[in-house]
């Protein structure tokens, strides 16, 4: 359960599957992000019956489930569990998050560009030239040679990718920024839409590719924060982080692939 609920969508992919949705698939936009859960799901019970015959088979086991009789809480009992669950997120926040949040902010930042080049540039160019120089966009453009055959992501897109490990939402604002649109709000995407709509390179097939791999891959931080605490091991964790990008990658390719067929 813990490797396959990852495959799920989240309110944090939502932001990604409307940008990309209303760029290039306006006409269908309902039918569309229905389709996207039906297929979310899919996947998830596909991977979960993957796994129980691979990695985790052996006999089956029963579930049982005790259900406690209802009864109205106590403001006691309210408040004291209200407490257990935000000082166990606090706790998390502030270690594992928060480490893996300032390493990525620092792969999307550093080394800095220098200031020759810099002074000739303003607004959302230096933001662009900043974020290449990064080793996150030099990341970004030794992922393209791979990328863009299979799945047709720009170092762009590779580099939004990256910073979609720390939270999903990152995906949006980090193509704003790339794209030379400057901040974008995750829920008003409206102006980026058009811009990856008009963008040279971009097209259906390649944003439901994008969709299908964001859909899949790493789980964001926190996730891999939870895997770690209830499997106790990091181990499971790094399966997770390998499994789901190595199925997002499939995946991904295969939906460019074929789809480049009937384009």
């Amino acid at each position: 359960t813990i490797l396959s609920v990852p495959f799920m969508n989240c309110g944090a992919k939502l932001p990604i599957y409307a940008l990309l949705i209303a760029a290039f698939f306006s006409a269908y936009e309902g039918l569309m992000l229905f389709l996207l859960i039906l297929i979310s799901w899919t996947f998830a019970l596909l991977s979960a019956r993957m796994l129980r015959s691979t990695v985790l088979k052996g006999e089956s086991t029963s579930f049982v489930l005790e259900l406690p009789p209802y009864r109205l809480p106590s403001i006691r009992s309210l408040l004291i569990h209200m407490w257990e669950r935000t000082w166990l997120y606090l706790r998390k926040a502030g270690t594992v998050i928060l480490f893996a949040s300032v390493v990525m902010w620092a792969l999307m930042t550093f080394p800095t560009l220098p200031a020759d080049q810099a002074s000739s540039l303003t607004g959302n160019e230096l933001a662009q030239a900043r974020m290449s120089y990064s080793i996150a966009g030099r990341a970004g453009r030794a992922f393209e040679s791979i990328t863009k055959p299979l799945m047709g992501f720009d170092w762009k897109t590779d580099v939004a990718l990256i910073g979609g490990f720390a939270a999903k939402e990152i995906v949006v604002s980090t193509l704003g920024t790339v794209y030379s649109m400057g901040e974008i709000d995750a829920d008003d995407s409206s102006s980026l839409s058009q811009r990856l709509a008009d963008e040279e390179g971009w097209n259906p097939v390649m944003a439901f590719a994008l969709i299908m791999f964001t859909m899949l891959y790493i789980p964001c931080i926190a996730t891999i924060a939870v895997i770690r605490r209830e499997t106790r091991s990091w181990k499971w964790a790094g399966f997770a982080i390998v499994y789901t990008t190595t199925a997002a990658a499939i995946v991904a390719t295969a939906a460019y692939q074929i789809g480049m067929l009937f384009q």
